[in-house]
This record gives structure tokens, C-alpha cells and sequence, in this order.
């Protein structure tokens, strides 16, 4: 998600949802996807399901209770497009809940957080030292977020991911590969000179 982006200042949005607009479609796009294929699975074996566990209880709590909240509330179409985006996080827990096999699973998604942090971090780091504006940015080096500060702030979450399997992984090629995604997220912080993160 962090490489949805439009080519130009000139969106359909205006310029103040030029960055965030893109990387909103492209999570619910790959969301619906996934949800898609899973419930294709499922159905295949006759197994259309859901857990109800407590944590789903209160997911679905919350979704409610949030999706009546936009009747009144004072921008409703900020309110639904915020919903929405919530929605697919919800069924991200649903997608990886109902998935057989975990372990599969989370390896599969340490690989796309630290393919995304060194792809973020290569990207600012090119901005910085070689004024790269294939990307369209206010503050830069933003990479692809078009203010650093909100660039460093996806980076500071994905930075223990990437440094944790790099410490624990069995494979030492993964775990050179969490090194230098780890030494280039580094360098890039340190270009961005802000303690957003």
C-alpha cells in the first residue's frame, strides 16, 4: 500500500488527499481480493464460517456502533470513507483468523513489512541525496507519503518488525536481508532530521 500513489500534484482529490486517497484504495482493493479468494476457498470446502470469539464480538461492536454513528454525524462522508477503512481492517482479522496455517501466514506478512519499510526507505534516502521527484512531495524526503513526518511514522512501526526477524529468524539470508532493510531505514530516518517518529 505504501507504493499506491498518483503521478502528479493534479489528483482528482485536490492536493491535500494526493498521498492518502491511493494507498486507502489500494489496502481495500488487495482487502477485497483476499477476502474474495478466502471465501472462494471456504466455500469449495463447505466451510463458510466465523469464530465468534471476544475480540470478534468487540470488533463487531465497534463497527457497528461506529457505522451508526455517521446518521449523525456533522461531515458524514468523512465519517463513512474512515468506516470503511475500518471495515477492511475488520476483515483482515477475519481473512488471517480463518487461515490454516499461521505460521505460513506471518512469515508472508514479515516479508511484505520489511519489502515495504526498505521499499519507503530507498525511495526517501533517493530523495534526499539525488533530488528524486519522480514522486510528488511537500516535505521532503517523504518518500511516498508526501510529508516526512508521516513517512517516519509508518517507518517507526515497521522498524521493530524488520529488526525482530532479522534476530529470530532461522534463515541467515532473512535475516541479512532484516539487516540491511534495518541499516537502510536507519539512514533514512536520520535524512528525514524529524522526531515525528
Amino acid at each position: 500500500a505504501p507504493f499506491f500513489i498518483w503521478p502528479g500534484y493534479e489528483s482528482p482529490v485536490g492536493l491535500n488527499d494526493f498521498a492518502n486517497v491511493p494507498k486507502l484504495f489500494g489496502i481495500q482493493a488487495l482487502v477485497c481480493g483476499l477476502l474474495a479468494g478466502l471465501m472462494i476457498r471456504l466455500w469449495q470446502k463447505k466451510e463458510v464460517g466465523f469464530l465468534w470469539t471476544p475480540l470478534a464480538l468487540a470488533i463487531a461492536g465497534l463497527l457497528a456502533w461506529t457505522g451508526l454513528s455517521i446518521f449523525w454525524a456533522i461531515n458524514p462522508y468523512h465519517g463513512a470513507a474512515l468506516w470503511v477503512h475500518w471495515l477492511c481492517c475488520a476483515l483482515v482479522f477475519y481473512i488471517i483468523s480463518n487461515l490454516e496455517d499461521a505460521r505460513k501466514t506471518i512469515d508472508f506478512l514479515l516479508t511484505c513489512g520489511i519489502a515495504a519499510a526498505t521499499g519507503i526507505a530507498l525511495i526517501g534516502c533517493l530523495q534526499y541525496l539525488f533530488d528524486v521527484s519522480l514522486v510528488p512531495q511537500i516535505y521532503p524526503p517523504a518518500a511516498t507519503f508526501a510529508n516526512k513526518n508521516v513517512a517516519v511514522q509508518v517507518l517507526s512501526l515497521l522498524f521493530p518488525m524488520v529488526i525482530l526477524t532479522g534476530l529470530f529468524h532461522d534463515s541467515n539470508i532473512r535475516a541479512g536481508c532484516s539487516g540491511m532493510a534495518a541499516l537502510l531505514v536507519i539512514t533514512y530516518l536520520g535524512y528525514t532530521k524529524t522526531r515525528a517518529g
